[in-house]
């Protein structure tokens, strides 16, 4: 075991929470013929019976989220429902997820906490500096803002939280009652000019100065660097009326989504010239004339062009420039737009408004909706061809509305990707250079990864005709092809060497699945991609197109070589992370920013556990279950017999709530050694023998438990 757990405490019981999702067939049909089964057979069951469905948690004891597809013999229909188990007596399911560079974690008994870049408040703790306690505050400014070790998300304590999601530099935390929170970094209006863009700043020889500054002055600062104490989303200007009946949220690049109950989808943050929003209008970029006014100041005009669907008339704005030299490079003008509030997705080709969702997921500036029959739909940027649906038939680079993904090489109404029941998306960000005036500026390189139940349908009728729970996969976006060189697939591309996959996970341009073992219900962990890091996990920094299994890391209880028991994972920019089956966190990649939450900055190429370590330790019990002395003095020839052996665990961070002990007969799967056998022997019963050899001295004896790799001494005297 290791400190920081998600797991609030050690019950052996456990509950489900189901969400069931429209599949818009009639209930009497469904009822009639239906059959369900559970893609994560270590995780629930699902039985159909006399037209009655039970789901049920397995006795694993895995406390996450799987899926149950559902199938109707007589009509063909398929549908899914989204199921979390949790422990009795516990508020929630535990719950993983990464942002670029900061992770944050969702606990059994209801909070959340944050580690990694704090640089605009995207850990939610209330401030955003961390001088005080960084591990090496020599380092500069730049590391000022992260934070190394977990940190507690200051959300209300009365208000239950039972999902979260990371963005590039934001976050977002879905409540039981389906109200989002929102915090970090937030600015959604912002007039940028310059000959080169990153961060929202403006630099130029002689001259650096923040765009929000420039235009606005420096007022609302808040929004300039972000929000740093989680405040509700809002549907309206006013701040009234909250976004409510949410069960689906996602946060992106500066944007952030939610499916409602409704099957309804909402946005809100920047639109960017991909028009991410989804409600078909783009930002646009303009070109500035500048002219110098003064010896120190120049006039920059803005000409007159359209936003959205309001005219905007030319102006001109002074502005001070320091040490100016020339005016010998071209100034242009992005001018990029959003709301703070939820604005709804609309339909296909604009036409009214997107409808039976049921989940969402983004990265960079390209957004992916899975729908209640299994269909995904796409929208935002289409840089080498990621979206992977009618725009791609006439190379457009962006599509502000949402359009059904095909699969395959081809594009055809008949190769629509189907039976899809979760999909994740990486974005490996890119900095914003100078583009000419019109074209788009974003060069996110994204990876996508569609996580497909097995239904066998066939060629010529186009009737289901098989189906089972083994699950497998598609990616496409910017892979790494077989050369180690990151190629674009346009179209969905199913990876053949992978079966029984459970979860899929992606980030940056690194994928990862999970993928079940039916008889020993264990996971074996499984990534590709890039590799520069060691995101991986295989030892090295060999990025590859074939899928490599996830090495284990110290002190990981395993049969093998590999993490075999893992059942979360979640990819950031440029590192990965699992939850395990006892809750703890694991991490490899890049940590220069805390993202592993173990207090230090190393990178690592295996997994590293998050949080101090805790222990795990046994020693010598009487026959109340009570410590005795660690050291005794036996006669030579006279035995002593250990009886009882204590199992203690000592939890490392003060919210790993889970300390208990146990106690075992000494004979009950402890193995023992002796450092000194000249002095003292001790047998397969925990039965110590001081020898007749005339050797008085000191010896240790070590002894351990099955797998727990943990030994405690103790030391006899002859």
């Amino acid at each position: 075991m290791v400190g920081f757990n998600l797991i609030y405490n050690n019950n052996d019981r456990h509950s489900t929470a189901v969400q069931a999702y429209n599949t818009d067939v009639d209930e009497q049909t469904v009822l009639d013929r239906i059959t369900a089964t559970s893609i994560d057979t270590s995780i629930v069951s699902a039985e159909d019976n006399n037209n009655i469905i039970t789901i049920r948690p397995n006795s694993e004891h895995r406390y996450t989220n799987t899926f149950i597809t559902l199938y109707n013999t007589s009509t063909n229909f398929v549908g899914v429902l989204e199921v979390a188990v949790k422990e009795v007596n516990t508020e929630v399911t535990p719950m993983i997820v990464s942002g670029d560079h900061h992770t944050l974690a969702l606990m059994s008994d209801g909070t959340v906490w944050a580690w990694g870049n704090n640089t605009y408040g995207q850990l939610g703790n209330g401030i955003r500096s961390n001088d005080t306690h960084n591990s090496y505050p020599a380092d500069g400014d730049e590391k000022r803002n992260d934070f190394l070790y977990p940190v507690k998300v200051n959300i209300p304590s009365d208000v239950k939280i039972k999902s979260i999601a990371a963005g590039k530099r934001h976050s977002l935390a879905l409540t039981e009652n389906g109200e989002v929170y929102i915090w970090g970094y937030t600015e959604v209006n912002n007039i940028v000019w310059g000959d080169y863009y990153q961060n929202n700043i403006v630099t130029r020889t002689g001259y650096h100065k923040s765009s929000y500054e420039t235009v606005v002055g420096t007022a609302n600062q808040e929004r300039r660097y972000g929000i740093v104490t989680p405040k509700l989303v809002k549907l309206d200007s006013n701040n009234t009326q909250n976004l409510t009946d949410v069960i689906s949220i996602a946060a992106g690049d500066d944007v952030s989504y939610a499916v409602k109950a409704d099957g309804t989808v909402w946005a809100w943050g920047h639109n960017g010239t991909s028009g991410k929003l989804g409600i078909n209008k783009y930002d646009s970029m303009y070109s500035v004339t500048q002219t110098i006014a003064t010896d120190r100041y120049v006039d920059f005009t803005i000409p007159g062009h359209w936003e959205y669907d309001e005219y905007v008339p030319s102006t001109t704005h002074r502005e001070q420039a320091y040490n100016w030299t020339s005016l010998d490079y071209p100034w242009y003008l992005w001018a990029e737009y959003g709301t703070e509030n939820a604005v709804q997705v609309v339909g296909p080709y604009a036409g009214g408004y997107l409808h039976n969702a049921v989940s969402v997921r983004t990265a960079g500036d390209s957004v992916y909706v899975i729908k209640a029959d299994g269909t995904v739909w796409a929208w935002g940027n289409n840089m080498y061809g990621v979206l992977a649906n009618e725009t791609n038939v006439n190379n457009d680079t962006r599509r502000g509305y949402p359009l059904q993904v095909y699969k395959g090489d081809g594009y055809s109404a008949d190769k629509y990707l189907k039976n899809i029941v979760d999909i994740q998306v990486g974005a490996n960000n890119k900095e914003r250079n100078k583009r000419a005036i019109g074209t788009q500026i974003n060069l996110d390189e994204t990876t996508v990864i569609a996580l497909a139940r097995n239904i066998t349908v066939d060629d010529t009728t186009k009737d289901t005709k098989q189906y089972n729970n083994q699950g497998y996969v598609y990616v496409w976006g910017k892979v790494v092809s077989d050369n180690a060189t990151v190629n674009s697939v346009s179209a969905p591309t199913r990876e053949t060497t992978l079966e029984n996959v459970t979860a899929v996970s992606a980030g940056g341009n690194t994928v990862m699945t999970l993928s079940l073992d039916p008889d020993t219900y264990k996971h074996s962990t499984y990534a590709w991609g890039n590799n520069t890091f060691g995101q991986l996990g295989n030892n090295t920094t060999d990025s590859t197109s074939t899928p490599s299994e996830v090495l284990k890391g110290e002190n990981v209880y395993s049969d093998n070589d590999y993490i075999e028991d893992a059942i979360q994972i979640t990819n950031g920019a440029y590192f990965s992370a699992a939850m395990l089956h006892n809750g703890t966190i694991w991490a490899w990649g890049s940590n220069r920013n805390g993202q592993f939450g173990n207090n230090y900055r190393v990178n690592s190429l295996i997994p590293v556990q998050s949080g101090d370590r805790a222990a795990d330790i046994l020693t010598v019990a009487d026959n109340d279950g009570d410590s005795i002395p660690l050291v005794a003095t036996i006669t030579e020839g006279e035995t002593l017999d250990l009886g009882r052996i204590k199992y203690e665990h000592i939890p490392g961070f003060e919210f790993a709530h889970y300390a208990y002990s146990d106690v075992i007969n000494a004979n009950d799967g402890v193995t023992y050694n002796t450092s000194n056998s000249d002095v003292a022997t001790v047998n397969s019963n925990g039965v110590v023998s001081a020898n007749t050899n005339g050797i008085y001295g000191q010896t240790t004896i070590s002894f351990e438990r099955n797998q727990s790799c943990k030994r405690r001494s103790l030391h006899r005297t002859s």
